[in-house]
């Protein structure tokens, strides 16, 4: 296979963008392609695409800002972005300022084309969401490129873009570093409170379990959680890593005798865990979750009427799963932990009394 030539890229223009979307096609586009770190070991895309994503490749930005105005013509005012990373390299002087430029470029381009088509107010045009790494945010004692970084998204979040996914993973060091994501638990966090401040909404990336957890581990992963109040943000935050067919991690797991079977369907292998009490903590987790589908399924019969409500509710019922997982992980024993299942289950039973009263009022 050969990598395509992203400077012939077949675009969207003003004049098949109609089409595309009278055919009920979404508002969607490429700015770039690949990843400008490439070492993370959870992740498959090096070994499976290999020389084709060595490189991070971008758009030509006179074509991208020609989707953002034919969409825009269109009357699309949201448009998603699909990048895996929406940002290049920031490691040398010269990559640093090629990023920021080229993000530069990109919000000015887009504000201009607000001005040239007269939009204003809530008509502007926006973006749903990037994905960036944590570094993109922050990094440890790089002062002025920090304060560089901060204007990059400043720019952006003038020009429409709405929400950022940043990698976290996680709020161990330990686990970090088996990662190979070459940032810090703090610097995760200093991204989130950057990016909230500039009026972005976060979704963080995390990964809580991994076959290699420790108590100590989770320790650190559920205080991270608190102390950042992840339980608020549009993301889940209890879920296992998945190991992925490619990734380092497959060799990784199979050296440690934790590899299971892999399910064809999403390219995943089963794992077991190094350690039984966090195997334990996972299991209940699972088993207590289930009950949160009922719950969001009458959520859901909440009408319109009520979206306020059932948000409140679902924000409710997530601070009740953060409890509950903090109370498995520091239970001094098994009868704290019996004891903890109770308690949680009856504040469960009291938001889904809450639930069904608001759905008997609207009847």
């Amino acid at each position: 296979r050969v990598a395509v030539d992203l400077g012939n890229y077949i675009a969207l223009n003003e004049d098949n963008a109609p089409e595309l979307l009278s055919k009920g096609g979404s508002a969607t586009i490429e700015t770039s392609r690949g990843c400008p770190w490439l070492h993370c070991t959870f992740c498959s895309i090096k070994e499976l695409y290999g020389s084709l994503c060595m490189d991070w490749r971008v758009l030509p930005i006179e074509d991208v800002l020609a989707m953002v105005r034919a969409y825009a013509k269109a009357g699309k005012r949201r448009i998603h972005i699909v990048d895996s990373e929406f940002f290049g390299a920031m490691y040398t002087d010269e990559d640093f300022a090629a990023t920021f430029n080229r993000a530069a470029e990109f919000a000015k381009g887009v504000m201009a084309i607000n001005d040239e088509l007269g939009l204003s107010g809530n008509d502007k045009i926006t973006f749903s969401h990037i994905s960036a790494r944590t570094d993109t945010v922050y990094k440890e004692e790089e002062g002025q490129r920090n304060v560089q970084r901060i204007r990059m998204y400043e720019l952006l979040r003038e020009a429409g873009v709405q929400s950022v996914f940043v990698g976290t993973e996680s709020g161990s060091a330990a686990d970090l570093k088996r990662f190979a994501k070459g940032v810090s638990p703090q610097e995760g966090e200093e991204a989130i409170r950057i990016l909230e401040g500039i009026g972005y909404e976060v979704e963080p990336g995390f990964i809580f379990f991994n076959p290699f957890s420790t108590m100590e581990i989770l320790r650190e992963n559920i205080d991270f959680v608190g102390k950042n109040r992840l339980y608020e943000k549009n993301v889940r935050v209890f879920d296992p890593l998945r190991v992925q067919l490619g990734s380092p991690f497959v060799k990784m797991t199979r050296n440690g005798a934790l590899l299971g079977e892999l399910n064809i369907e999403n390219l995943g292998f089963a794992s077991g865990y190094q350690d039984p009490n966090v195997a334990l903590i996972e299991s209940l987790y699972r088993d207590w979750e289930r009950q949160d589908l009922d719950l969001i399924i009458r959520l859901t019969e909440l009408g319109r009427a009520a979206q306020q409500e059932a948000r409140l509710l679902a924000h409710r019922l997530e601070f009740l799963n953060y409890e509950f997982m903090r109370a498995m992980i520091y239970a001094s024993d098994r009868e704290a932990m019996r004891q903890a299942i109770r308690d949680n289950m009856a504040n469960a039973r009291e938001i889904l009394a809450t639930v069904a009263r608001a759905i008997s009022a609207q009847q």
